[in-house]
């Protein structure tokens, strides 16, 4: 008897037409089964409250539907002195690069300037109605950063994977246990996006792969030895530069900083809701911006609903495919949500060929 009625709420969850008007995905349908009380209770009121404001999204039993938010978050709001320094942005001197490193370089070639003379966009232009970066390939797969206030990491990353991928046509999975442990942008409980870019840039650092120092989220000593790895970056810069960190720059220059550099990384506001959700058009009204909490990576946007695709770094048991491919870990989240946009930055990755 337990299993029809199991079989029945399944068909009921699977069938049911939510709010936004698409059904509730079926690999959700099946988790929210096995799902406990208190969660299902938790999305009973969250549903009822989505179906109230007319909202246009759906939330389910993600994979981290039962860990605490400060435990998968972690950006951390820079003093106004830290703000202060971040600005501060000089462009490296590429000949004392050289005469540091202990090879020979060869060539720096920088996104951007090659292969595109002339285009001053990686893909696509700023007037397009609908992009998204994943279908020319140039976002990685998601990421999982565990019970840890890395995201900070992770979204850094997420951009400068996308850079050096657009560079080199390469898929890497650069280590977000060497940003956290050597960067000094933040530790295992919070940091900022922003540090490890300046931090990239300004002091010409490698970053190691994935496979030599895998996420393991216990903190650890940074190495002393530098990565094998060629994973330099060029350049970094705040997509408007012209307002503080916290300030959300307008649609079109956000537009324009993804044609041109690929994935940006983003602060934004985060709350249950999003914690729960699994498909539609995401909105939860803008905060004060000292509210800001988690990190993730901008890939595109589509006018048509007014939103921004992101890419989090929660796994794939959190999210959606939107619309493209059958990895679940993204988002569309509307263009006013959230504060989605603070802190918004770039990064040029570059190559170094050492002989």
């Amino acid at each position: 008897m337990r299993n029809i009625s199991l079989v029945l709420f399944a068909f009921i969850l699977s069938t049911s037409v939510f709010p936004q008007g698409i059904n509730l995905p079926s690999f959700y349908s099946q988790r929210e089964l096995r799902a406990p009380l208190a969660v299902k209770n938790q999305l009973a009121l969250i549903r009822k409250d989505i179906a109230a404001k007319n909202l246009k999204y759906q939330v389910g039993y993600t994979s981290v539907a039962e860990v605490p938010l400060a435990k998968i978050t972690g950006f951390r709001q820079p003093s106004p002195e830290l703000e202060r320094q971040l600005k501060e942005k000089p462009r490296p001197d590429l000949n004392i690069i050289a005469n540091n490193d202990t090879k020979v370089i060869t060539e720096v070639r920088v996104l951007g300037e090659m292969p595109w003379p002339g285009n001053p966009y990686v893909y696509g232009n700023p007037s397009q109605s609908r992009l998204d970066l994943r279908q020319a390939g140039f976002v990685t797969p998601v990421r999982d950063q565990g019970m840890w206030g890395s995201c900070w990491a992770f979204s850094a990353m997420a951009a400068y994977e996308s850079s050096y991928k657009i560079l080199t046509k390469k898929d890497i999975d650069t280590s977000e246990e060497f940003i956290v442990n050597c960067s000094g942008a933040g530790d295992w409980g919070s940091g900022w996006m922003v540090l490890v870019l300046k931090w990239m840039v300004e002091n010409q650092k490698n970053v190691a792969d994935e496979t030599a120092l895998p996420y393991t989220g216990p903190p650890m000593e940074c190495p002393s030895a530098s990565p094998a790895a060629s994973y330099y970056a060029a350049e970094w810069g705040q997509v408007d530069p012209t307002k503080p960190l916290n300030i959300v720059p307008s649609v079109t220059l956000l537009k324009e900083a993804i044609c041109k550099y690929g994935a940006i990384s983003t602060a934004l506001s985060v709350t249950e809701s999003f914690k729960l959700y699994v498909g539609g058009v995401f909105y939860q009204a803008a905060t004060a911006s000292g509210q800001l909490n988690h990190g993730v990576a901008i890939i595109g946007w589509d006018d048509s609903i007014q939103c921004w695709l992101i890419k989090n770094s929660w796994g794939t048991g959190w999210g959606s495919e939107c619309g493209y491919g059958t990895e679940r870990g993204y988002m569309w989240i509307k263009y006013d949500s959230s504060n989605i946009g603070c802190h918004a930055s770039w990064i040029r990755a570059s190559t170094i060929i050492h002989s």
